[in-house]
C-alpha cells in the first residue's frame, strides 16, 4: 500500500496527529517529525479540545511548520489530512481554518 500511495500525486500532503507529523517523499524515504511542548512535564496531561487544538497544533503547523517545509511555492496547495476525530471537526475548528487559511492553501479531503 505504501508503494502505491508514494508518488507525485501525493507529494504536498501533510498528516497530522496529536503529537507526530510524518512526511513522505516519493523517493521512498520519510521524514518523521515530533513536536513537543517542553514546558509541559511527562507526568502532567492536556485534554485536547478543538481550542487546544486550534491554538497549540494548527497556528503553528500554519504559521511555522508548513511555510518552512514548503519554502520553494508559496502557491502551492498543500492538503492537510486528518482522522475524524471531534476536535478536527468541530465547529470551531473548522471555522478557525477558513479564518486563517495561509497562503498555502490546505484542503479537506483527497486531491
Amino acid at each position: 500500500m505504501y508503494h502505491g500511495l508514494c508518488n507525485e500525486r501525493y507529494e504536498n500532503y501533510v498528516t497530522t496527529d496529536e503529537t507526530r507529523f510524518y512526511l513522505d517523499t516519493s523517493q521512498l524515504a520519510r521524514d518523521i517529525y515530533c513536536v513537543r511542548n517542553n514546558e509541559l512535564s511527562e507526568k502532567e496531561c492536556a485534554v485536547v479540545t478543538s481550542t487546544y487544538y486550534t491554538a497549540q497544533m494548527m497556528q503553528p503547523l500554519i504559521n511555522h511548520d508548513i511555510p518552512r517545509l514548503f519554502p520553494d511555492d508559496e502557491t502551492k496547495e498543500i492538503v492537510l489530512h486528518q482522522d475524524n476525530a471531534l476536535r478536527h471537526t468541530a465547529r470551531d475548528t473548522l471555522a478557525y481554518m477558513k479564518e486563517n487559511n495561509p497562503s498555502h492553501n490546505i484542503g479537506r479531503g483527497g486531491a
